[in-house]
């Protein structure tokens, strides 16, 4: 019924009816890597969404029972493939879920698990939307399908509808030639796990005997191009790294002008990464950690060889036989996996990074890759999202046209067309120079991600001292020139879904530049030679800076609560959604306000030289976006990006604010509280602010959203009078809430952090719930 199968490279699939996963999973997991087996379509799971289905290098997706135990699919895909969750069905008595995976010579394949309870009819409307005839699909499971014309003791309605469909259907069908569903009693064996398919990829089906269910696992081949390499690790031997770079032809460098710095840049950038390349050799990464030890491995192989008795004999005593070996197997690999977790705790004793490291990744939890939907485009491969991505953000890195003071944008523009060309008397930039840069490097972290030119910390830290003076030289010519190297301006994106918003729309995602390491190091030294400059930072402004913190802020604006509530007064506290603070920055805008500050021309120039004409591409998996050109923002993985935003809002008006008043800014987080002894007019005072926060916004286009934003009144009075007045941003009245999140915090109206130490509770258990069965009070309580 299907195509003929070629000759070539193939891809492993299986289908399995677990008949509850939960007792199986090491099993499964030891199954999955000895088979080599890249998608595993699961049915009868009996899993309900507070259960986890972990299987180590493997993502899961699925689609769990709701009303009652029982039921359930579940696909398992390798880590290494692209995929994208495309649906979960539960909705007609069935479950499915369904996942798309690019497939060279193909393109992209969806793979679908189907569990239909035997109760439940199959019709024809469900199967065409589980097999779009447009979309090349494979499903397997079990369908509870049963027909004489694929093997079966006898049909059944839903074996007849189903062959109905499939002969009036361009759809191959597939079925192994051995029973799949082998009961207790040995004459109810039946073909229960099946496949159908709207694309012509050649496939092959086997029967294995390797799992305990009442149903064996269908191994299914694709023939198709290999898709998968192993992984490999670097090993860099930085002796002979070193030797290659001290021992490489010193240039003479004549860094004349930009065009020099641009060349002596990429000339550097690429000695070190052929050194680095050279040095550097590939080796076959372990694949899989929790191979079993090899006596385990013998009793797997006896219990397989005793279930092909059985099923040839039905024995009796051959299956109690068989039942005992498996019990014993799942003991003796519980006993093994328990080993070594309790290796893996006391290898912690010495490094206590690594020991909150491993427990933070024991309770993430995994983002769930789904499709992008953008302007009527569904993007399914990382290469559609990623341009997709970029997209969105070439636009997000703009200038807000609302609110603007267009008249505004002409004079600054205007004033520095003509500041631009001034050439005044030079006052030239303090040089760096060797032992700087030394304490630089020395102080850099190991763990930050490289940028697009793939130079790592470590790498930086093992640069022989020639390469360190040539890279001092360059340096210093870009303070004498007031230049940012454009390679170094070249940003990696890569996107992270943010908590609690849906992850299909391209608004979903953070973006976090990824910089060259090189670059940053200049940008240190720029942030130093600006340090005698940010005295014209506010005292109410504590991000990114020295010896303050978010703590500090909590403490102040506590502090300012107790005292009002202390002397029974009531608090009104704003606070205030500032919509892309950072990716918005007007650029013109910011350069103005650096000259106004009495900045030094030449830092201005620098500072200048580093935010314009800066370009960056999006990563998603191993595919990655065109070019794409940022308009406005400071980048947030850079080093001086958080401290320019805070100085372009370093002039936030203060018109009528007064010791009676609080003013708490970090970063883009900024809360402003007036106090009275009565709640309307602790409003109006803050009504009187809004004028002006509202022209200033005008005026260096900044957008506040007044309707994410929140007003909180903070009292202990025990009758509660209902306030009549309603504060008014940019036309929108502001929510008044109970309680609101400030700086992590959660405050509410009585301060009494009721809500926070809750969330706080709830967070903590459900950490220690995450870390699974492992912990020992889990134990205890079994």
């Amino acid at each position: 019924m299907g195509p003929r199968i070629n000759t070539r490279a193939s891809i492993k699939l299986v289908t399995w009816n677990a008949h509850s996963i939960f007792n199986k999973i090491n099993e499964l997991e030891y199954f999955l890597h000895a088979q080599a087996i890249d998608i595993a379509l699961l049915t009868e799971t009996h899993a309900t969404p507070s259960n986890r289905i972990n299987v180590s290098n493997y993502k899961s997706y699925r689609c769990d029972r709701l009303t009652h135990r029982g039921g359930g699919v579940a696909i398992l895909v390798k880590s290494s493939l692209q995929l994208c969750l495309i649906k979960e069905d539960r909705q007609n008595g069935h479950e499915a879920v369904t996942v798309s995976v690019p497939l060279p010579d193909y393109g992209i394949t969806y793979f679908t698990a189907l569990y239909n309870p035997p109760h439940r009819y199959i019709k024809e409307k469900i199967m065409e939307e589980l097999l779009p005839l447009d979309k090349p699909t494979i499903l397997a499971g079990d369908l509870n399908a049963k027909s004489r014309e694929w093997g079966c003791r006898f049909s059944n309605r839903n074996g007849a509808a189903l062959l109905k469909y499939i002969l009036n259907h361009p759809v191959y069908f597939y079925a192994p030639t051995d029973y799949t569903f082998l009961p207790s009693n040995p004459g109810r064996g039946d073909i229960l796990d099946i496949v159908l398919s709207t694309t012509d990829i050649p496939m092959c089906l086997e029967v294995l005997q390797d799992l305990t269910s009442d149903h064996v696992p269908v191994v299914i081949t694709l023939g198709t191009s290999q898709i998968l390499n192993n992984k490999m690790k670097k090993q860099t031997d930085w002796e002979i790294f070193d030797y290659l770079l001290s021992e490489s032809e010193p240039s003479e460098i004549n860094l004349h002008d930009t065009n020099a710095i641009e060349m002596e840049v990429h000339k550097l950038t690429n000695d070190i990464k052929d050194a680095y390349k050279n040095a550097t050799k590939q080796v076959p990464a372990q694949q899989y950690a929790g191979l079993l030890p090899k006596f385990i491995r013998e009793k797997i192989k006896e219990r397989n060889r005793m279930r092909k008795r059985w099923n040839r004999t039905w024995d009796p005593r051959l299956k109690i036989n068989l039942n005992k070996l498996n019990r014993e197997i799942k003991t003796d690999i519980i006993n093994y996996k328990q080993e070594l977790w309790e290796d893996k705790i006391l290898s912690f004793n010495n490094t206590r990074d690594g020991f909150w490291s491993f427990a933070r990744r024991l309770k993430s939890k995994r983002t769930v890759n789904k499709p992008i939907y953008s302007n009527q485009v569904i993007a399914l491969t990382d290469k559609d999202k990623a341009e997709v991505l970029a997209e969105h953000l070439s636009h997000q890195f703009t200038p807000h046209e609302d609110p603007c003071d267009i008249n505004f944008v002409y004079e600054v523009r205007h004033y520095l067309q003509n500041w631009m060309i001034e050439q005044p008397a030079p006052n030239r930039i303090e040089h760096t120079n060797l032992q700087e840069i030394k304490d630089i490097v020395k102080r850099l972290r190991m763990r930050k991600a490289p940028g697009f030119d793939e130079i790592t910390n470590l790498t930086i830290k093992y640069l022989p001292d020639c390469i360190l003076l040539r890279y001092v030289k360059i340096l210093n010519r870009c303070l004498d020139l007031s230049y940012f190297p454009y390679i170094w301006k070249k940003a990696k994106v890569i996107l992270l879904p943010k908590p609690g918003k849906d992850c299909t729309r391209a608004e979903g995602f953070r973006p976090i530049s990824l910089l060259p390491g090189l670059g940053k190091i200049l940008e240190r030294i720029i942030l130093k030679r600006m340090q005698p400059y940010l005295d014209i930072l506010p005292s109410e402004q504590f991000g990114f800076r020295a010896g303050l913190s978010t703590t500090k802020q909590l403490v102040r604006l506590t502090e300012y609560l107790g005292e009002a509530l202390h002397i029974k007064q009531i608090v009104a506290l704003l606070m205030l959604d500032v919509a892309k603070a950072f990716d918005r920055v007007w650029h013109e805008g910011l350069i103005y306000k650096l000259i106004n500050f009495n900045f030094s021309r030449e830092l201005v120039h620098l500072i200048y030289s580093f935010i314009r004409e800066r370009t960056f591409y999006v990563s998603v998996g191993s595919d990655t976006s065109g070019h794409q050109r940022l308009g406005a923002g400071v980048p947030q993985g850079s080093i001086l990006g958080p401290l320019l935003y805070i100085i372009y809002v370093a002039d936030f008006p203060k018109d009528g604010i007064t010791t009676n008043h609080y003013l708490g800014c970090y970063a883009d987080d900024t809360a402003i509280a007036t106090r009275s002894i009565s709640p309307d007019y602790a409003v109006k005072k803050l009504q009187l602010l809004m004028p002006a926060i509202e022209k200033w916004c005008e005026k260096w286009r900044i957008s506040i959203n007044a309707a994410k934003s929140k007003l909180l009144i903070v009292r202990r009075t025990r009758t509660r009078k209902p306030i009549t007045e309603r504060l008014i941003l940019f036309g929108t009245v502001v929510p008044v809430v109970k309680h609101a999140t400030y700086l992590g915090v959660i405050i509410n109206e009585k301060l009494t952090w009721k809500q926070h130490v809750n969330s706080v509770k709830g967070k903590a258990i459900a950490a220690l719930t995450s870390l699974g069965d492992n912990i020992w009070w889990q134990q205890f309580e079994k």
